[in-house]
């Protein structure tokens, strides 16, 4: 651009406050732009992350569960299965008593009672035991052979909302 004051060989130096201006709105705009796919991106490793411990959490649940069971010498106490937050207690070899309950969202265990959160996250928690047969239902404790674990996990339904963990244990007894 020249300059109407100037002499014609000399150029006007700097930029326009309209030059400016367009261009602090648009990097405003691109500032923006950027931050908002950050946070987003961040919102989702977020509830990614916190479904995926949810899950971890309910396979720990089973796992740990399937140990003991397995190792039993006896079970001495099982809520019937329609109830959704369910209890077990087990008798081990060495006379010790191990005990999983639900409440709420947690399922605690203990020796003899369960005190110790083992897992958060978890909505249901069912036993169902079995006799030797595998078919049969069991009504006393004395007399389950086989153990029906099933364990419902409540997440986002990016991460497919309610999940379903079960598990087959035979006592070790048996």
């Amino acid at each position: 651009m020249y300059c109407s004051n100037c002499s014609g060989s000399e150029l006007r130096r700097g930029f326009s406050l309209l030059e400016l201006l367009v261009t602090v709105t648009i990097m405003a705009v691109l500032v923006t732009s950027v931050a908002f796919v950050l946070r987003s991106s961040q919102t989702a490793w977020a509830v990614t992350d916190s479904d995926r411990a949810q899950l971890e959490a309910a396979y720990a649940t089973v796992r740990h569960i399937t140990r003991y069971v397995r190792q039993a010498e006896a079970i001495t106490a099982i809520t019937d299965s329609s109830q959704t937050s369910g209890s077990l207690t087990l008798q081990l070899p060495d006379g010790s008593s191990h005990a999983w309950s639900h409440s709420g969202d947690t399922v605690s265990y203990g020796s003899p009672t369960p005190t110790s959160v083992l897992a958060v996250g978890i909505t249901e928690l069912t036993f169902q035991g079995y006799l030797a047969d595998s078919t049969t239902p069991a009504t006393q404790p004395a007399d389950v052979q086989l153990v029906h674990l099933t364990i419902h996990v409540q997440t986002t339904q990016q991460s497919g909302g309610d999940h379903v963990l079960t598990a087959w244990m035979w006592v070790r007894s048996w």
